[in-house]
């Protein structure tokens, strides 16, 4: 008779250490960060393979194995010979990483632990950002592993919705806590002003309005700070001039809302037309250059006009996923989501639950806005912020993995 396996405290602290060590790294340096995430994943692939974890498997679970194995097909019927399979092999991270900690049972403490480190790792970065743009060694302000301006600024906003949900739920319990919590969230705006990215501003808000929203259950009050806040920040913003501000003015006076995207999502659409099931593989996006794009509009008796701009990538999830991945990424992405949604709302916080569920469902519920509302102008889920969404919402279906349904 075969003894059921079960981890060691000191493997299960082992474990718990890479995944905050790199939700730490994740925007500061890339070696640790990749190193941590690889520890991370085959300590857990160990552990998920001598307990059996795979006889508990549900839906969700069969829908990550999916997503994760899906990239190695699309770049089986790729029609270039370029970085499909790498793009392949990274595109495993996120859905293994939010799989295995769906499956690892995280005390509070360590959750707290985890939420901490990013935030901690988040301002440490953010204020090697402000310093390099003091000094003009960049034009915005930038994460240093998370990379461009617009990436970065999803990267904050997802550790907005974190440091607002401690913000909410704090505010009862521990005065110093809460001061802390509190001034992470302002660094955190305060240094996503400075990314200029607009797509990232709009969502924020989204989030403060709606995680003080559902807070009504508890409290009026943060709502209509939220509310004020907003009106007063907008009015300086505008008053102040801000380079956010003065970018977008600057380009409606022009005519042009959103730049040149318009002209990006046109390629998109031309690049998903001639690869509509499995689009042109993961990474794979900038290989679709004007040449091409040339002879497929040639193909449809049309020419090459302003209309369309070939780029790195999409500036869009929903785009970008279209052309690199076809119908068949669409539908497996978006069915991840969908069904993270519907179980945002089966497990939907009640009056009386702990201030550490509604902590969970604010962060997971935030990150979720910004993985669908930024992703409609910009490209979600990649990388740093698609591990840091992975991340939070595995530990939230971590959490309620055992719980009952509440609604």
């Amino acid at each position: 008779m075969s003894v059921p396996y079960t981890t060691t405290p000191s493997f299960q602290k082992f474990i718990l250490f890479t995944l905050a060590t790199t939700a730490f790294f994740l925007p500061i340096r890339e070696f640790p960060k990749l190193l941590f995430v690889l520890l991370f994943l085959f300590s857990s692939l160990y552990v998920h393979v001598r307990k059996n974890t795979w006889r508990q498997y549900d839906f969700l679970d069969y829908l990550l194995l999916i997503w994760g194995l899906s990239g190695f097909i699309i770049a089986y019927f790729s029609p270039f010979e370029h970085k499909e399979w790498n793009g392949a092999i990274s595109n495993l991270f996120i859905p293994l990483i939010l799989l295995f900690i769906r499956h690892t049972d995280f005390s509070q403490k360590s959750i707290l632990l985890i939420l901490i480190s990013t935030l901690v790792g988040t301002v440490i970065a953010a204020t090697e950002g402000i310093w390099q743009l003091t000094n003009h060694q960049e034009m915005t302000l930038m994460l240093h592993s998370v990379g461009h301006s617009n990436h970065s600024a999803i990267f904050l906003c997802i550790n907005f919705a974190i440091a607002s949900a401690f913000c909410l739920t704090l505010a009862r319990k521990s005065p110093f806590k809460f001061y802390l919590a509190l001034f992470s969230l302002l660094f955190i705006i305060f240094s996503m002003l400075y990314t200029e990215s607009r797509g990232s501003a709009i969502t924020m808000f989204f989030i403060g309005l709606s995680s003080s929203f559902f807070w009504l259950k508890k409290s009026k009050k943060p709502f209509l700070i939220a509310a004020i806040t907003v009106l007063l920040l907008t009015g300086s913003l505008f008053y102040g001039k801000a380079p956010i501000i003065e970018k977008t003015l600057h380009q409606t006076s022009n005519g042009q809302l959103i730049p040149e995207r318009q002209r990006i999502w046109n390629s998109s659409l031309l690049i998903w037309r001639h690869n509509p099931v499995f689009g042109i593989g993961i990474k794979n996006y900038g290989e679709a250059d004007e040449n091409i794009q040339r002879h497929w509009l040639a193909e449809e008796n049309r020419q090459f006009s302003d209309d369309f701009l070939p780029y790195i990538h999409g500036h869009s999830l929903y785009f970008n996923t279209l052309a690199e991945q076809g119908i068949l990424g669409v539908i497996i992405i978006f069915s991840v989501l969908l069904k993270i949604a519907l179980s945002l709302k089966t497990y939907y916080p009640r009056l009386e639950s702990s201030d550490f569920s509604w902590l969970l469902w604010l962060s997971t519920f935030g990150s979720l806005q910004v993985v669908i509302i930024n992703g409609l102008v910009n490209t979600t889920l990649r990388v740093e912020h698609g591990l840091l969404f992975a991340i939070i919402t595995g530990l939230w279906l971590s959490f309620t993995k055992y719980s009952r349904p509440l609604l």
